[in-house]
């Protein structure tokens, strides 16, 4: 069980973080903020095998924290505040949708605001074989101009 500890003053120090996660299993542990660093030497991506039962999230550590991965017919629904980058937000989406296409699986996108069918697909097309195949295994849908419509854009 994660906790949260806000700390509103502490003499004599500066806090460069004042909201800390921390946990009491095996002690008191305090939980690093998220600070992704640039990749200097790209690798493509090695899909991760699933456990039984399971779809792993491309994530072994994620996994890890998740029992195993995620339970094979379940919805996953990514919520992000607002002080998450998008690169932030990124490093956890792509590597679960990579793990899929990489295995010949669909993946279905809502993009996010400033997100569009050409960011996607570029993006896509690093862990597909070809047009045919981005074709075959994605599907993005984009919000239009009045509530409740989606375009379907694949």
């Amino acid at each position: 069980m994660a906790r949260f500890l806000k700390l509103v003053k502490l003499r004599g120090v500066e806090l460069k973080e004042s909201e800390l996660i921390f946990t009491l299993k095996g002690g008191f542990k305090v939980l690093s903020p998220f600070k992704p660093e640039p990749i200097l030497a790209p690798k493509k991506f090695q899909p991760v095998v699933d456990p039984p039962g399971m779809y792993s999230t491309g994530i072994p550590d994620l996994d890890t924290i998740l029992g195993g991965g995620v339970t094979r017919g379940s919805y996953i629904l990514l919520e992000t505040d607002g002080v998450t980058s998008t690169l932030e937000q990124h490093l956890l989406e792509a590597p679960m949708a990579a793990n899929f296409l990489t295995q010949g699986r669909c993946v279905t996108f809502i993009p996010s605001s400033g997100v569009d069918y050409g960011l996607i697909k570029e993006r896509t097309l690093q862990y597909v074989q070809s047009e045919e195949e981005f074709k075959r295994l994605t599907l993005i849908l984009e919000p239009t101009g009045f509530a409740g419509a989606v375009e379907l854009s694949n």
